[in-house]
């Protein structure tokens, strides 16, 4: 008879099919982490541009921003799936604040 994990009742699952499962989804979290530090240290930079536009950012910058918000939207549905996979509950993970939104939110 197969056991159940206690929690969610489903049959474990080998180590093998799990990468297979799971790997591509981890590689891509590993690949919008890296991206989200590239972006959050360009949106830290100074930057005379951003000195002088009228909203407190250049139009690079801003995208910037946005583009690390849609990262963190992309990541958390990765650590959904990867929750699913697996059986375990990924965390909700808060957005982190980049220090420009920081400043303009304080």
């Amino acid at each position: 008879m197969a056991q159940h994990h206690p929690v969610t009742g489903q049959t474990p699952t080998s180590v093998t099919d799990l990468r297979q499962r799971c790997g591509d989804r981890l590689q891509r979290l590993q690949a919008l982490e890296d991206a989200m530090k590239y972006r959050r240290a360009r949106a830290a930079a100074p930057c005379e541009d951003c000195a002088v536009a009228p909203v407190g950012q250049c139009d690079d910058h801003g995208r910037d921003l946005d583009l690390i918000g849609e990262y963190e939207q992309t990541a958390r549905q990765l650590c959904a799936e990867l929750g699913a996979i697996t059986g375990h509950i990924a965390p909700a993970a808060a957005p982190r604040r980049s220090p420009e939104t920081q400043e303009a939110g304080s």
